[in-house]
Protein backbone atom coordinates (compact mmCIF):
# COMPACT_ATOMS: atom_id res chain seq x y z
CA UNK A 1 0.00 0.00 0.00
CA UNK A 2 1.68 3.33 -0.59
CA UNK A 3 0.13 7.02 0.48
CA UNK A 4 -1.78 7.68 3.38
CA UNK A 5 -4.95 6.27 4.95
CA UNK A 6 -7.54 9.62 5.05
CA UNK A 7 -7.03 8.98 9.35
CA UNK A 8 -3.42 9.16 8.72
CA UNK A 9 -3.72 11.94 6.76
CA UNK A 10 -4.92 14.55 9.34
CA UNK A 11 -1.89 13.74 11.84
CA UNK A 12 -0.51 16.79 13.22
CA UNK A 13 3.19 16.68 13.46
CA UNK A 14 4.99 19.93 14.13
CA UNK A 15 8.32 20.20 11.47
CA UNK A 16 10.22 23.36 12.27
CA UNK A 17 11.80 24.66 8.75
CA UNK A 18 15.60 23.71 8.37
CA UNK A 19 18.38 26.15 7.42
CA UNK A 20 18.32 25.65 3.85
CA UNK A 21 14.05 25.59 3.74
CA UNK A 22 14.66 29.55 5.36
CA UNK A 23 17.41 30.41 2.29
CA UNK A 24 14.76 28.77 -0.05
CA UNK A 25 12.33 30.91 1.41
CA UNK A 26 14.19 33.83 1.30
CA UNK A 27 15.63 33.36 -2.52
CA UNK A 28 11.41 33.04 -3.48
CA UNK A 29 11.26 36.39 -1.80
CA UNK A 30 13.47 38.01 -2.50
CA UNK A 31 12.79 37.24 -5.84
CA UNK A 32 9.60 38.06 -6.12
CA UNK A 33 10.00 41.30 -5.01
CA UNK A 34 13.06 42.04 -6.98
CA UNK A 35 10.65 40.75 -9.63
CA UNK A 36 7.99 43.93 -8.65
CA UNK A 37 10.77 46.39 -8.21
CA UNK A 38 12.04 45.36 -11.78
CA UNK A 39 8.58 46.21 -13.16
CA UNK A 40 8.28 49.27 -11.56
CA UNK A 41 11.52 50.75 -12.45
CA UNK A 42 11.39 49.58 -16.34
CA UNK A 43 7.42 49.74 -17.19
CA UNK A 44 6.95 53.65 -17.56
CA UNK A 45 9.98 52.99 -20.49
CA UNK A 46 8.38 50.18 -21.92
CA UNK A 47 7.60 50.38 -25.89
CA UNK A 48 3.58 49.77 -26.82
CA UNK A 49 4.61 46.43 -28.14
CA UNK A 50 6.30 43.68 -25.83
CA UNK A 51 6.84 39.95 -26.39
CA UNK A 52 4.43 37.97 -24.93
CA UNK A 53 4.72 34.72 -26.16
CA UNK A 54 8.36 32.51 -26.95
CA UNK A 55 8.76 29.88 -29.65
CA UNK A 56 10.94 26.51 -28.30
CA UNK A 57 14.26 28.23 -29.45
CA UNK A 58 13.20 31.02 -26.88
CA UNK A 59 13.13 33.35 -29.66
CA UNK A 60 9.67 35.69 -29.27
CA UNK A 61 6.85 34.40 -31.76
CA UNK A 62 3.63 36.86 -30.58
CA UNK A 63 3.94 40.36 -29.11
CA UNK A 64 1.04 41.88 -27.21
CA UNK A 65 0.35 45.79 -25.55
CA UNK A 66 3.09 46.17 -22.67
CA UNK A 67 0.53 46.24 -20.11
CA UNK A 68 0.58 42.46 -20.39
CA UNK A 69 3.93 42.09 -18.84
CA UNK A 70 1.94 43.16 -15.62
CA UNK A 71 0.72 39.73 -15.65
CA UNK A 72 3.85 37.92 -15.14
CA UNK A 73 4.46 39.12 -11.81
CA UNK A 74 0.56 38.60 -10.71
CA UNK A 75 1.03 35.20 -11.85
CA UNK A 76 4.39 34.58 -10.01
CA UNK A 77 2.53 36.84 -6.69
CA UNK A 78 -0.74 34.23 -6.73
CA UNK A 79 1.87 30.82 -6.85
CA UNK A 80 4.10 32.11 -4.34
CA UNK A 81 0.89 32.83 -2.24
CA UNK A 82 -0.92 29.76 -2.86
CA UNK A 83 2.71 27.55 -2.56
CA UNK A 84 3.60 29.30 0.38
CA UNK A 85 0.04 28.36 2.32
CA UNK A 86 0.14 25.01 0.94
CA UNK A 87 3.80 24.56 2.54
CA UNK A 88 1.93 25.05 5.48
CA UNK A 89 0.08 21.94 5.59
CA UNK A 90 2.11 19.13 4.02
CA UNK A 91 -0.19 16.11 6.38
CA UNK A 92 -2.76 17.29 3.91
CA UNK A 93 -0.37 16.27 0.79
CA UNK A 94 -1.20 12.73 -1.13
CA UNK A 95 2.16 10.38 -0.62
CA UNK A 96 4.11 8.09 -2.96
CA UNK A 97 5.07 6.31 -0.64
CA UNK A 98 3.34 4.60 2.94
CA UNK A 99 3.70 6.99 5.76
CA UNK A 100 4.66 4.55 8.28
CA UNK A 101 4.12 5.62 11.95
CA UNK A 102 7.22 7.45 13.43
CA UNK A 103 8.30 9.15 10.15
CA UNK A 104 5.40 11.78 9.59
CA UNK A 105 7.94 14.13 10.62
CA UNK A 106 10.57 13.22 8.01
CA UNK A 107 7.62 12.63 5.16
CA UNK A 108 6.24 16.14 6.02
CA UNK A 109 9.94 18.02 5.96
CA UNK A 110 10.76 16.35 2.57
CA UNK A 111 7.50 17.33 1.09
CA UNK A 112 7.47 20.64 2.55
CA UNK A 113 10.89 21.09 1.03
CA UNK A 114 9.93 19.87 -2.48
CA UNK A 115 7.09 22.88 -2.51
CA UNK A 116 9.16 25.56 -1.32
CA UNK A 117 11.96 24.51 -3.57
CA UNK A 118 8.74 24.60 -6.57
CA UNK A 119 8.12 27.74 -5.41
CA UNK A 120 11.25 29.26 -5.52
CA UNK A 121 12.22 27.83 -8.80
CA UNK A 122 8.68 29.02 -10.37
CA UNK A 123 9.56 32.71 -8.92
CA UNK A 124 13.19 32.90 -10.38
CA UNK A 125 12.04 31.64 -13.78
CA UNK A 126 8.67 34.20 -13.36
CA UNK A 127 11.87 36.76 -12.88
CA UNK A 128 13.79 36.15 -15.72
CA UNK A 129 11.15 35.69 -18.43
CA UNK A 130 9.86 39.13 -16.93
CA UNK A 131 13.57 40.72 -17.52
CA UNK A 132 14.17 39.11 -20.79
CA UNK A 133 10.95 40.24 -22.08
CA UNK A 134 11.98 43.55 -21.27
CA UNK A 135 15.27 43.01 -22.82
CA UNK A 136 13.74 41.96 -25.61
CA UNK A 137 11.22 44.87 -25.53
CA UNK A 138 14.17 47.04 -25.59
CA UNK A 139 16.05 45.56 -28.21
CA UNK A 140 18.81 44.01 -25.59
CA UNK A 141 18.01 40.94 -26.34
CA UNK A 142 16.86 38.40 -28.82
CA UNK A 143 14.57 36.32 -26.24
CA UNK A 144 14.37 33.63 -23.18
CA UNK A 145 17.41 32.06 -24.93
CA UNK A 146 18.15 28.37 -26.40
CA UNK A 147 18.76 27.30 -22.93
CA UNK A 148 16.08 28.66 -20.65
CA UNK A 149 13.49 25.64 -21.54
CA UNK A 150 16.11 22.94 -20.34
CA UNK A 151 17.46 24.89 -17.45
CA UNK A 152 13.39 25.37 -16.28
CA UNK A 153 12.92 21.51 -17.04
CA UNK A 154 15.87 20.65 -15.10
CA UNK A 155 14.94 22.94 -11.72
CA UNK A 156 11.36 21.32 -11.70
CA UNK A 157 12.05 17.73 -12.43
CA UNK A 158 15.19 18.08 -10.47
CA UNK A 159 13.10 19.24 -7.03
CA UNK A 160 10.80 16.61 -8.06
CA UNK A 161 13.27 13.70 -8.51
CA UNK A 162 15.33 14.84 -4.89
CA UNK A 163 12.38 14.64 -3.77
CA UNK A 164 11.54 10.94 -4.56
CA UNK A 165 14.79 9.98 -3.54
CA UNK A 166 14.41 11.29 0.07
CA UNK A 167 10.78 9.97 0.11
CA UNK A 168 12.07 6.44 -0.79
CA UNK A 169 15.14 6.60 1.72
CA UNK A 170 12.70 7.45 4.47
CA UNK A 171 10.55 4.20 3.11
CA UNK A 172 12.42 2.14 3.17
CA UNK A 173 13.91 2.95 6.36
CA UNK A 174 10.80 2.75 7.87
CA UNK A 175 10.59 -0.80 6.14
CA UNK A 176 13.98 -2.22 7.48
CA UNK A 177 13.68 -4.31 11.03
Amino acid sequence: MSGMDHAESNTRVRVPLSALDWLTEGIALAALLSLVAMLISDYPDLPEKVPSHFAADGTPDGWSGRGMVLLLPAVAGVVYLLLTVLSRFPQIYNYPFRVAPGTERAHFAAARRLVIRLKAAIVLVFGYITWATIQTAHGEATGLGLWFAPVFLLLIFGAIGVYFLTARRIAKSAAAP
